[in-house]
């Protein structure tokens, strides 16, 4: 008799706690696949600011400190390709880090340049320095030069070497 009352003490228990068991088993399922959920994002999050940081360091090396920006014939497809990644990457970073597009990044970097060339070559036509800043041509030069500057290279370059001799 001992042991049916003992049965039915297990047969009741059972069927008063299993749902309970049960539920919390479910939501305890659920919460530690929101945990998991959340980890794989934050993973996913660090190795894309990992992989963003590792293109930005090859970027500036080879395309600032390295003249890339010089090649008449760049593209973001082939800096990108350069860089083995892809245009969406490059296209993100150089939008983070210059707010700007990367044909304006190209030719505000072909323009400062070219500035500099002016001023340490006075006798430099406007020709030789568009071919040597990566232009394809002197009127998309003298239309990009004017367009950031508000004048034309060659009026630009008189402006600053009057204004040299006057502080001499």
């Amino acid at each position: 008799m001992a042991f049916l009352i003992v049965l039915y003490v297990i047969l009741i228990l059972t069927i008063v706690f299993l749902p309970v068991y049960l539920k919390r088993k479910k939501y305890g399922s659920l919460k530690n696949d929101k945990v998991r959920e959340l980890e794989n994002e934050i993973i996913s999050r660090e190795l894309h600011e990992r992989i963003i940081e590792k293109i930005q360091l090859k970027f500036d090396k080879s395309f600032i400190e390295e003249q890339g920006y010089l090649d008449p014939d760049i593209t973001i497809v082939s800096v990108a390709k350069r860089l083995d990644t892809n245009r969406t990457y490059l296209s993100e970073i150089i939008n983070t880090k210059y707010g700007m597009s990367f044909r304006d990044l190209v030719n505000k970097l072909r323009i400062e340049y070219a500035k500099k060339m002016l001023l340490d070559d006075p006798k430099a036509t406007i020709v030789s320095v568009s071919g040597r800043c990566g232009f394809l041509g002197s009127n998309q030069f003298v239309r990009k030069f004017r367009e950031l500057e508000g004048s034309t290279p060659a009026v630009w370059r008189a402006g600053k070497l009057q204004g040299d001799l006057k502080i001499c």
